[in-house]
């Protein structure tokens, strides 16, 4: 008659088994290599087949065969649930996080076409498709948020809307320019007079509208694919740091917008830059 293996006999054998070890743990392991490297679709499917290897190779080795069938199963799908649960909190505590830079990081991070100032909700295709009336303010939102570590100090916006060339070209740069030319002297009238900006803390958003009622020529010139409407915002921080970003509007932008429910930004070739200045000056 044969002797009844142990529990520790049957752990041991477990440990022992390729099937175990190479297939189960191995491929385990190499799913969490895959995941480190990002590859993490590829890892998450290595990891599945992983949980299934342990868990036949649990199976096989009859830990609980001493029980009766309903027990065994019951405690077959126990042993196994725990080792899926190891597996999956040990994935998450090895996805890579991405470092957040050191002080304060404010970026603006997207664009809205809105109606109301205050649909601070709607975002790109979240919201009605727009069409540009007579008389009726149109806002371009800017989203910002501080991506670093500590609350960003005096933080200030400026923002402008207008129209401009369609057509890439010297010609549209120049009339971006002369858009942001106001920006400046608000810029600079700001520094000299000391106005306190706001405080913005880490991973808390908001948002400011930049606002264009237009003419009836703009209007005209926009479907008729002569102009764009562009919306330049800059962000100033900590009194050294800053940001612009210049966005362009086209009639094919808000018929996609329409006909698939999704919208894109072109960027205009300048003011989509970041960097430093000294403190109380533009340069």
């Amino acid at each position: 008659m044969r002797t009844p293996k142990s529990f520790g006999d049957k752990l041991s054998s477990l440990t022992e088994s390729n099937f175990f070890m190479g297939g189960g743990v191995g491929v385990a392991l190499a799913s969490y290599a895959f995941l480190i490297s990002n590859a993490s679709r590829f890892g998450l499917l290595l990891l599945v087949i992983a949980w299934l290897i342990i868990s036949i190779s649990i199976y096989r080795h009859r830990f609980f065969a001493n029980k009766p069938r309903r027990a065994q199963e019951y405690w077959n799908g126990l042993v196994c649930t725990v080792v899926g649960v190891f597996l999956a909190v040990t994935w998450m505590a090895l996805i890579p996080r991405t470092p957040r830079p050191p002080g304060s990081f404010v970026r603006i991070t997207k664009f809205g076409l809105v109606l109301k100032p205050e649909d601070d909700l709607l975002w790109l295709s979240e919201g009605p498709v727009i069409r540009f009336e007579l008389g009726k303010p149109i806002y371009v939102n800017f989203g910002i948020k501080n991506q670093g570590s500590v609350a960003a100090q005096n933080l200030h916006y400026f923002r402008v809307a207008g129209f401009v060339r369609r057509e890439p070209g010297t010609e549209q740069d120049r009339e971006v320019e002369e858009l942001f030319k106001p920006l400046y002297q608000e810029i600079t009238n700001t520094y000299e007079q000391g106005r306190k900006g706001s405080e913005e803390e880490p991973d808390q958003p908001s948002f400011f509208s930049a606002t264009v009622v237009p003419s009836k020529a703009n209007i005209d010139e926009f479907y008729a694919d002569k102009t764009a409407l562009c919306a330049i915002a800059r962000i100033e921080y900590d009194n050294t740091q800053w940001q612009e970003r210049c966005v362009l509007v086209t009639r094919e932008m808000l018929q996609n917008w329409q006909d698939t429910n999704s919208i894109y930004w072109m960027f205009c070739g300048p003011h989509n830059a970041s960097g430093a200045h000294r403190s109380g000056s533009l340069l």
